[in-house]
């Protein structure tokens, strides 16, 4: 998955959908491509294949982005804040 590759510090080759455009910074931590153009995409691969200086700078920064938004620890606790303002809210109105 594009978050597991990106916590092993590589760089990512995705289509621009959404969830990988959310994942993925476009030539900061890997390279999206618009669907269903497999030129682009043989295109980007190649780019990463060949540049290994840049394969190296989008593999270390996609490695500080998956830890920064995307550790399980922070993905949970941002969970639990959201659930605790709904039951807050919730109990709020029950109360009125």
């Amino acid at each position: 998955s594009i978050i597991e590759a990106m916590m092993i510090g590589k760089p990512v080759v995705a289509t621009n959908i959404r969830g990988s455009r959310e994942e993925v910074i476009n030539n900061v931590t890997g390279l999206l491509v618009p669907t269903k153009d497999s030129e682009l995409l043989f295109k980007a691969f190649e780019k990463l294949i060949t540049d290994k200086k840049l394969t190296l700078q989008f593999g270390k920064k996609a490695r500080n982005r998956a830890i920064r938004c995307f550790a399980e620890s922070k993905i949970i606790k941002n969970q639990l804040e959201i659930i605790e303002k709904q039951y807050l809210l919730k109990k709020r109105v029950l109360k009125n």
